[in-house]
């Protein structure tokens, strides 16, 4: 088994609810927002010898018109087509931000991981759809909730026997 962080930065956050990149190398900690936070997006992708897991889908940010997760995915030698499982934690929007993106060309959302089985709680997506923005972007997880791709769980379990 191989466990790769996937870090997409450190980021500050405040009330708003507004990720601001933070470069902990150049920028001051004193000067951020009264009452923000300083954390570290990073999904994680574990290869095991079954399959690729993705483990949360990070802010869904893009550099350079890629998906930063698909591009920090290729810098780990992983093609973002092979990953066959996407196991979300809870779907606030610095842990599922990546699961959809919006095409250009159809302008709808569509699955970032096609391929993927995604794996979701079901009661924490009626959660976030109840809670909404800012906390979750619910717009996001819409072709999600229909994807013939998704699992849902209910409860602790066992995913393929070997995932608890």
């Amino acid at each position: 088994m191989k466990i790769i962080p996937l870090s997409e930065g450190s980021f500050t956050i405040d009330k708003s609810k507004l990720f601001v990149p933070f470069d902990t190398a150049k920028d001051d900690l004193q000067a951020r927002s009264a009452g923000s936070l300083l954390v570290e997006v990073q999904p994680f992708v574990v290869v095991t010898s079954e399959d690729i897991l993705l483990l949360d889908t990070g802010l869904g940010f893009e550099r350079n018109g890629i998906p930063q997760l698909h591009q920090n995915l290729m810098e780990a030698g992983i093609n973002p087509g092979e990953v066959t499982k996407v196991l979300m934690s809870h779907l606030h929007k610095d842990h599922a931000g990546g699961i959809s993106h919006l095409n250009a060309q159809t302008k709808q959302y569509e699955l970032s991981f096609p391929a993927a089985t995604y794996y979701v709680q079901r009661k924490e997506m009626d959660y976030a759809r109840e809670k909404g923005f800012p906390s979750y972007i619910t717009e996001e997880l819409i072709c999600l909730e229909n994807a013939q791709n998704l699992v849902w769980l209910d409860g602790d379990g066992v995913i393929d026997g070997y995932i608890q």
